[in-house]
């Protein structure tokens, strides 16, 4: 199944978060991170680099390994909602 825009902007803010929050807020390398997460290294990087579609529950144990929650992890500081799910077109 192809990705439209929009899949694949919300795929790039989560790899980009997750990464950010690794190696800007809690200084960890992806080893740690996913020892935390109970999570491979190798699991993680895909994650990291927008090679696999996470499902929910895998974002779950990556907010609960970094103590945070779940929204926080979706908290995307350099995109707003409107960027990520609405085409500059739609947007209100």
């Amino acid at each position: 199944m192809n990705m439209d825009a929009r899949e694949a902007f919300l795929l790039k803010a989560i790899e980009d978060r997750v990464k950010e929050l690794r190696i800007t807020e809690l200084l960890l390398t992806q080893e740690e991170m996913a020892a935390n997460c109970g999570l491979t290294q190798y699991q993680l990087s895909l994650i990291e680099n927008g090679k696999v579609n996470s499902k929910i529950l895998t974002l779950r144990r990556i907010s609960e390994g970094c103590h945070i929650s779940l929204s926080d992890l979706f908290n995307f500081s350099l995109w707003s909602e409107k960027e990520i799910f609405y085409p500059k077109d739609e947007r209100f």
